[in-house]
């Protein structure tokens, strides 16, 4: 009696792991069909895929990852947020989750907030591109020294041609919008006139950002699988 007791205990510990084993590669399955969906740019199945694999397991952080990016091509910039924040909860050093947190709040337009999240991520991995787009955040909020000095640190670790000719644009913009600043005061202070406010001078988002120069474009919509 005891040793059939045993055998049963033991039959029901393998028949659990061989459910948990097989759960878990269709979880990787579906990984696998949403990265496929992804690099056919078809976001919608994409997402589908992603889901189905986050239903078997909702704390798998590469597919949180990539359902987070998905959305974030299909521009559903919260649902987006919250799976990206999901997977820097699992792992919180995820320096291309946090970008992509960035990228959301720039889509939104809410530059103070992308600004924050891209200089979290530059603090993890200082990447040229992390820092052109912090200075882009900052061009945003009319904050023109501060764009001008980022772009200076993205140009100091020698991007590559792409980013380094959008940096070297984004700066001559900010200076250019300086000396606005400095000859509309000036201006205002010989006729003594309210001087007004400048116009906003937004950097669209696909200017800087682009699948192509990317850190994401190696991980296939995929954080790493």
């Amino acid at each position: 009696m005891r040793k059939s007791l045993v055998i049963m205990a033991v039959a029901v510990v393998l028949i659990g792991l061989s459910v948990r084993a097989i759960w878990a590669d269709s979880a990787e399955e579906w990984n696998s069909k949403g990265k496929e969906a992804y690099t056919a740019n078809n976001y919608q199945e994409a997402a589908k895929y992603y889901s189905k694999a986050l239903e078997i397991n909702p704390k798998m952080q590469k597919t949180l990852f990539n359902r987070g990016l998905t959305y974030y091509r299909m521009k559903k910039y919260a649902e987006a947020r919250t799976d990206l924040l999901a997977a820097t909860a699992i792992n919180p050093k995820d320096h291309e989750a946090i970008f992509y947190i960035g990228l959301t709040y720039f889509g939104e337009g809410k530059y103070g907030e992308a600004f924050s999240q891209f200089e979290k991520a530059a603090e993890i991995e200082r990447l040229p591109l992390y820092l052109l787009n912090a200075a882009a955040a900052r061009f945003n909020s009319g904050l023109h020294h501060a764009t001008i000095q980022h772009c200076k640190m993205c140009l100091r670790l020698n991007p590559d041609d792409d980013i380094k000719a959008k940096a070297t644009d984004l700066m001559a913009k900010a200076e250019e919008q300086l000396k606005e600043d400095r000859d509309r005061l000036a201006s205002a202070k010989r006729s003594s006139v309210r001087m007004e406010a400048p116009p906003k001078k937004n950097v669209q988002l696909k200017w800087i950002q682009t699948a192509d120069t990317s850190p994401q474009s190696s991980r296939g919509g995929g954080g790493g699988g």
